[in-house]
């Protein structure tokens, strides 16, 4: 037996669309710090939320953004950035985030990012998939380095259990990993730290 969806259900849904659509190309840039970022499961849209909310503290920070519902030149419009990406591609050495991030990466240094911080956060699953754990934070990094911009945020991985990491370069993180699978009770903190690191490394 076939279920029928009412056709008041398609009309919204088609309206949730349009209106999703219609963002793209009209970011309003007010803040001095944009943040954006791509998500699968609403662990990375999540992460997003709890890093303007601490942020927001020190420094004027806009809105998280589905990079899906932007263009990628509008990140060139803020002074500083912060971005994040899960990895869903695991041991993949490119487009590992299996996110709307895959498809702009060549895009990102080609910016002109020249004077601007960014800073990158990732989520991962450092149980299931150990050795592979918040890979995308290094693609994103180097797709970002070609535009100019300064890039900061490194953490250190004392507290984190996992095997590997492509993020890990010189006993340092290449920026935020966050794992809600397994360890939800350590974001909060570990944004908030973050946070604070950030500022002291000239992002306001």
């Amino acid at each position: 037996k076939i279920k029928r969806v009412p056709v008041s259900v398609i009309t919204k849904f088609k309206l949730w669309r349009q209106g999703k659509s219609s963002t793209r190309g009209r970011l309003q840039v007010s803040a001095k710090v944009g943040l954006f970022y791509s998500t699968s499961t609403g662990n990375t849209e999540a992460a997003a939320e709890w890093i303007q909310e601490k942020f927001a503290k020190h420094g004027d920070i806009a809105a998280p953004v589905d990079i899906c519902e932007a263009n990628v030149s509008d990140m060139q419009a803020f002074d500083s950035l912060i971005v994040g990406a899960p990895t869903w591609n695991t041991g993949a050495d490119e487009g590992r985030s299996g996110t709307a991030w895959d498809d702009v990466l060549d895009e990102l240094g080609a910016l002109n990012l020249k004077g601007k911080k960014v800073a990158i956060f990732g989520c991962g699953d450092s149980v299931a998939y150990g050795d592979y754990f918040c890979d995308a934070i290094e693609e994103l990094h180097a797709a970002f380095e070609p535009s100019g911009a300064e890039l900061i945020g490194k953490t250190d991985p004392a507290g984190y259990d996992f095997s590997d990491s492509k993020s890990l370069v010189d006993g340092k993180f290449l920026g935020l990993p966050l794992d809600d699978d397994n360890e939800e009770d350590k974001t909060e903190t570990r944004v908030e730290n973050w946070c604070v690191q950030l500022v002291s490394e000239g992002m306001m």
